[in-house]
């Protein structure tokens, strides 16, 4: 639903952003890579400004009742999503950030995913790797 949207779009926007440093190729990659991030990060600062830094559709996962989902269209859960992979793959290194985005895309394509899933399976990787 779209309470879930940044599952979607923040990891899309996270690994075209893994993709494009790796078609730059080793030397310039990592920079390629993270001036997109530095972008993304501008646009979801202007995002929260304009929304308001305290408005409840400026969180990662959404509570949507009684909102029409077009009026919570914004970069924010493209930019938000992808941040926290983003620091979740500095937190863990980038080979155990992969398994485990790998886990929770191969769940989504058998059931409905949802941010308590997802949390739930993050959480129990995260606490595995940093053992």
């Amino acid at each position: 639903n779209w309470e879930h949207f940044w599952l979607n779009e923040g990891f899309t926007v996270f690994l075209e952003r893994k993709i494009l440093g790796e078609l730059a190729g080793p030397e310039e990659g990592e920079a390629v890579r993270q001036a997109a991030h530095l972008n993304g990060l501008i646009s979801l600062k202007y995002a929260i400004e304009v929304f308001g830094e305290d408005n409840p559709l400026t969180a990662l996962n959404v509570n949507l009742d009684g909102v029409d989902p077009d009026d919570a269209f914004s970069s924010v859960p493209y930019e938000k999503g992808s941040t926290f992979l983003f620091y979740l793959e500095t937190l863990v290194g980038g080979h155990p950030c992969l398994t485990i985005l790998t886990q929770l895309y191969s769940r989504a394509c058998i059931q409905k995913a949802s941010h308590p899933k997802c949390s739930s399976i993050i959480s129990n990787h995260i606490s595995q790797v940093l053992k």
